[in-house]
């Protein structure tokens, strides 16, 4: 494959973005951040992680043509739904072949004092401070906050139409990405392909140098990979950066780049998406352009499309 610059693109026909329930960026403060959707989203379900419920998206492909499945983990701030590649790709990527999957990951909430896991989308608390966002574009989702306590693992269960999950203490992102993986071989998925945002990169670049049946991996805006088996990678991956991201993102990218092409690795590649920052806003049709054509490039041969 030929490496492309990171200053390279291509233009891709305009689509009608999806309706996406936007995003709440969530207080920095000792407390745990936990953000709720209003009511069901398409695709909701509950997963089952080491005896618990958690929050997941399934849209299974709508072609005809069953080309595999996507697992697409959302980053720091984001959730099943986020607006952006991940609500973008897993509305989309099913019009062409590709059933996709979300699950809820959860990350450490740094404090002075203390760290506990959040479990975003999942936990609704009655008793819990609700605060809205002024902006009226994150309008529609509700910042919940709730003091840090020993008994952070035992919080009310949410209220939702499908079963309750559970609060995810001790089931790690790394049980999470499996048990999403074993659903989606329960579906006759031949192909599966992990699509990263940010910090999930270093646990989807883990799983995937554990298990040969990841068969490839696509990254957005992601940092350094210090903690990872990155250099281990035999797959082909696609690393997106978005024009206009962060100073430390586009300079890991760069170096990423740089050691690929002195290796002369056909299975990396690189782009970038112009005009925009790291939310990838107003870039729906570009990014489902450009990651359905890999796919095909890298997965699909002429019998299958």
């Amino acid at each position: 494959m030929m490496l492309l610059s990171p200053s390279g693109f291509s233009q891709e026909q305009d689509l009608d973005p999806p309706e996406t329930a936007p995003e709440s960026t969530a207080p920095a403060s000792a407390s745990v951040a936990i953000k709720r959707m209003p009511g069901r989203i398409p695709g909701q379900m509950a997963l089952p992680v080491a005896e618990r419920q958690i929050a997941a998206t399934l849209i299974e492909e709508s072609l005809g043509r069953f080309h595999g499945a996507v697992l697409i983990l959302h980053g720091l701030d984001g959730h099943i739904d986020s607006v952006g590649p991940v609500a973008t790709l897993r509305r989309q990527l099913p019009e062409h072949g590709w059933t996709s999957m979300t699950v809820q990951l959860v990350y450490q909430a740094s404090s002075e004092t203390e760290q506990v896991q959040a479990e975003p989308n999942e936990l609704a608390p009655d008793n819990f401070e609700t605060t809205e966002t002024d902006s009226e574009a994150d309008a529609e989702t509700e910042v919940i906050t709730e003091t840090v306590s020993e008994d952070a693992d035992e919080l009310p269960q949410a209220e939702t139409d499908s079963p309750a999950p559970e609060p995810a203490s001790q089931v790690d992102n790394q049980q999470r990405i499996s048990a999403a993986m074993d659903h989606l071989e329960t579906l006759g998925a031949e192909r599966l392909i992990l699509i990263a945002l940010g910090e999930s990169a270093t646990d989807a670049v883990n799983a995937a140098a554990d298990n040969p049946a990841i068969d490839g991996l696509v990254m957005f805006s992601v940092g350094e990979l210090a903690e990872s088996n990155f250099d281990q990678l035999t797959i082909p991956v696609l690393e997106i950066v978005a024009q206009r991201d962060t100073e430390s993102v586009r300079s890991a990218a760069k170096r990423r780049f740089a050691q690929a092409k002195r290796q002369q690795s056909e299975s990396y590649s690189q782009q970038e998406i112009p005009a925009t920052d790291r939310s990838y806003r107003a870039a729906d049709s570009i990014i489902t352009g450009r990651v359905r054509a890999w796919l095909y490039r890298m997965f699909i041969d002429e019998t299958e499309r």
